[in-house]
């Protein structure tokens, strides 16, 4: 099926949707067998970051031998507002992905729906379900912190000055990120 077995990227900023990337969340639906417990957030992206999003997973897309023709846009529609579009990623609850601030040290304050992150990620195909390409989360990056309650949406712009941990917040025993420092400009999505 494919050429490649899977792509890791670091995906641009965006907006978290309903994280849960303390506690692991099952998928029920009334109905059917619950499914495995999974850390996950949805991001809802700028239009100019949702267009770098795309351009990542189409070159993603060529490079697992995928029929271009049959290409799969990674965005969902929300259910009860059409005019929302966000990427759902995840990773199995026996991988909690690392949490960083916006200069790479730990962070152990959970965060909510409306904070800026930036997401690590491995791509990968799949072929059920008509085949597409699943986002697992190695790594989250919080530009900028909101209290975990509620998702406020998209309706701001992103600062420069971004999220920093406080000293309560870093636990210089956890392994730094792999994310670049924001000082270094560099945004280009390397395969």
């Amino acid at each position: 099926m494919a050429k490649e077995v899977k792509v890791s990227v670091i995906l641009p900023p965006g907006v978290a949707r309903f994280p849960s990337l303390w506690v692991p969340r099952r998928f029920e639906q009334p109905g059917k067998k619950p499914g495995e417990p999974k850390f996950e957030t949805g991001v809802v992206y700028s239009l100019e970051n949702m267009k770098k999003v795309e351009a990542i997973y189409k070159d993603a897309w060529a490079k697992f031998g995928l029929d271009e023709d049959e290409f799969k846009s990674p965005f969902k529609k929300d259910k009860k507002d059409k005019s929302i579009k966000y990427l759902n990623a995840h990773s199995s609850a026996k991988y909690k992905p690392p949490i960083f601030d916006s200069r790479n040290r730990p962070v152990t304050k959970e965060f909510g729906g409306g904070s800026v992150i930036v997401l690590d990620v491995t791509l990968k195909p799949y072929e059920g379900f008509g085949g597409g390409i699943t986002t697992y989360i190695n790594a989250v990056q919080v530009k900028e912190f909101k209290e975990a309650g509620g998702f406020t949406g998209p309706r701001f712009e992103t600062s420069e000055d971004g999220y920093e941990a406080g000293e309560d917040d870093a636990d210089e025993s956890t392994p730094s990120s792999r994310f670049e420092s924001e000082d270094s400009g560099e945004d280009d999505h390397n395969f």
